[in-house]
C-alpha cells in the first residue's frame, strides 16, 4: 500500500519506525481494512492496540499508520543463515529466511548478495548463495531482499575468515575444554596436534590425512564417548 511508502518518507528512519514488536495490551481494535497476504486470499489480522487508521498486511509482518501520524509494525523476525567463520578458500553460505520488505503487499521477492567484495552479484529468486574467501581476516557480507517495486531491505553480517592452521588450533581449543572422557579427549587432541606440526612444516598432504584420521576416530565415538550433539557441532 502506498501510504505506508508516503508515511514512511515523511517520518523518522524506518530502522526507527519498524524495530520493536508492538506488546499486545488492552482491548482489541474494531476490524480493520487488510490488504491479503496472498491474492484473493484475506487474512484476518488483530490490531494490537486501538488508534490505528490503516493497516498493511504481510505474510511475515504488518504495520499500521496511528491516528497521530507515526507507524507501528509487528510479526515474525526475519532470519539470516551466517556463519560465525569459515576457511580460506572453503565455500560457505548466506540465505536469508522471512527477510521483510516495508512499504506494502509484495507479491515476488528477488535477492541480491555480497560475499565480501563491496559489490552486489546478480539479482535472483533464489534466497541463499554460496561464497569463498580468498584472505583470512573479518568480511562484511551483505544480503539484500527486493520486492515487485524495487523497495529492498539490506541484512549485514561479519563472518571470520579462518587460515587451515587458525581453524585447526580452534578445533583443538574446543575439543580440550569439552566434557569428552579424558582418553578419548587425549587422542583426539593428539591427533590434532599432529595435524598442526605437518601444517606449519608446510606438510599439507599429511596434514589432511591426519584430519582425516581424526574425523573417523569421532565419528567412531559418536554417541558413546562423545555425545552426538558434540561430534556434530
Amino acid at each position: 500500500m502506498r501510504w505506508l511508502r508516503r508515511a514512511l518518507a515523511a517520518r523518522r528512519p524506518l530502522a526507527a519506525l519498524c524495530g520493536a514488536v508492538l506488546a499486545v495490551v488492552g482491548a482489541c481494535a474494531p476490524d480493520l481494512p487488510t490488504t491479503p497476504a496472498t491474492p484473493g486470499v484475506l487474512r484476518k489480522v488483530v490490531v494490537p492496540t486501538p488508534g490505528f487508521t490503516q493497516l498493511s498486511v504481510d505474510a511475515n509482518y504488518d504495520c499500521a499508520l496511528k491516528r497521530d501520524g507515526s507507524i507501528a509494525c509487528w510479526g515474525s523476525t526475519p532470519t539470516r543463515s551466517t556463519p560465525p567463520s569459515a576457511i580460506v578458500g572453503q565455500p560457505f553460505t548466506l540465505a536469508l529466511q522471512g527477510a521483510h520488505v516495508p512499504g506494502g503487499y509484495a507479491s515476488t521477492f528477488t535477492y541480491a548478495f555480497d560475499c565480501g567484495t563491496g559489490t552486489y552479484a546478480t539479482t535472483s529468486t533464489t534466497p541463499s548463495t554460496s561464497c569463498t574467501a580468498p584472505a583470512a581476516g573479518p568480511v562484511t557480507v551483505r544480503g539484500k531482499v527486493i520486492d515487485q517495486d524495487q523497495d529492498a531491505t539490506e541484512y549485514t553480517a561479519t563472518v571470520t575468515v579462518l587460515t587451515p592452521v587458525q581453524a585447526a588450533r580452534q578445533l583443538r581449543a574446543a575439543v580440550a575444554s569439552s566434557g569428552i572422557p579424558a582418553d578419548v579427549r587425549q587422542g583426539l587432541t593428539d591427533r590434532l596436534d599432529a595435524a598442526l606440526a605437518s601444517l606449519g612444516a608446510g606438510q599439507t598432504g599429511t596434514a589432511c590425512n591426519q584430519l582425516g584420521a581424526f574425523r573417523n576416530q569421532l565419528q567412531a565415538q559418536r554417541g558413546k564417548a562423545v555425545p552426538a550433539a558434540t561430534a556434530d557441532g
